[in-house]
C-alpha cells in the first residue's frame, strides 16, 4: 500500500490517486513521487512548478530521497486474464534512455509506473522511455503481465530532497 502525502493547496477535488482514471490525461495534471520513501501525492491541479516545490519543503520532510514530479499523460488498466508467466519486467527498459542526460530528463523521459494503490510487488518505477509513444505501448504490456493498473508521467522535476 502506498504513502500518500495529503495537504498541497492544489490537490484535485475530489482528493484522487494518480492511477485513478483511466485513459489519456491531457489536462496537465501533476503528481509527486519519492523514490526512497515510496510516497507519493494525490493528483495535483496544473501550476506553477516553482509553486509546487515550494509548497512541498513544507509539506515533505527532507530524507534521503529524489524528489520526481510528473505530468500524467496516460493511465492503462491490464486485459481481462491471469497476470502472464515468466519474466516480469524488461531490465533493458529499466536503464535510463542513452541519449538522454540526467539533465535532459525534465520535459523529455516518460517513465511507466504501476499504480500505487494497486501494485502487488515488484518495482513501482517499471520502465523510462524518451517517447511517449513507446511509454503508452509498455505500459499496456507492463499492466497485461502485472495485473496492475500503469501510469505513464512526463518528468518535470527531479530534485534531490536531502
Amino acid at each position: 500500500m502506498a504513502l500518500f502525502i495529503d495537504g498541497f493547496s492544489c490537490e484535485a477535488v475530489p482528493k484522487q490517486n494518480p492511477g485513478e482514471k483511466i485513459g489519456i490525461c491531457d489536462e496537465g495534471y501533476r503528481f509527486i513521487y519519492m523514490t526512497g520513501s515510496g510516497s507519493w501525492s494525490r493528483l495535483l491541479k496544473p501550476g506553477s512548478l516553482e509553486e509546487l516545490l515550494l509548497e512541498a519543503q513544507d509539506k515533505i520532510p527532507m530524507g534521503y530521497n529524489q524528489l520526481w514530479v510528473f505530468e500524467k499523460k496516460l493511465c492503462v488498466t491490464p486485459a481481462p486474464g491471469k497476470a502472464g508467466s515468466g519474466h516480469r519486467f524488461d531490465d533493458k527498459r529499466r536503464e535510463y534512455p542513452r541519449e538522454l542526460a540526467r539533465h535532459l530528463w525534465p520535459g523529455q523521459l516518460y517513465v511507466v509506473l504501476q499504480d500505487p494503490e494497486c501494485a502487488k510487488s515488484g518495482p513501482i518505477v517499471l520502465t523510462y522511455h524518451a517517447k511517449q509513444s513507446e511509454a503508452a505501448a509498455y505500459a499496456q504490456v507492463q499492466a497485461d503481465q502485472l495485473k496492475v493498473r500503469t501510469i505513464v508521467g512526463l518528468m518535470l522535476a527531479d530534485v534531490g530532497w536531502h
